[in-house]
C-alpha cells in the first residue's frame, strides 16, 4: 500500500481517511489529528484553497500541523 492512496477520499494509508473516509483500512484517528481535520475542513469552507493544494504538500502540511497541535496538546494534558 506504500505510495498508493485510498480510491475514497485520496488520503495516505498511514493516516486517519479523510472527510470521514469509511474505509477500514486507514488507522483511527488521534485528537490531534481530528483537530487537524477540523482545521482542514474549515479551511476548505472558507474557499482559502485547501482543495488547490497539491497532494504532496497538503500531507505535509497535515504532518507538520499534527505535530503542532499534538505538542501543544501534550504541553496542557
Amino acid at each position: 500500500m506504500s505510495g498508493e492512496r485510498c480510491v475514497y477520499c485520496e488520503g495516505r494509508w498511514d493516516r486517519p481517511g479523510l472527510y470521514d473516509c469509511k474505509d477500514g483500512r486507514h488507522p483511527p484517528p488521534t485528537l490531534a489529528q481530528r483537530i487537524v481535520a477540523d482545521i482542514e475542513s474549515e479551511l476548505g469552507n472558507r474557499r482559502l484553497g485547501w482543495g488547490g493544494i497539491e497532494a504532496e504538500v497538503a500531507d505535509e502540511l497535515r504532518d507538520r500541523l499534527d505535530e503542532i497541535v499534538r505538542r501543544r496538546l501534550e504541553a496542557v494534558l
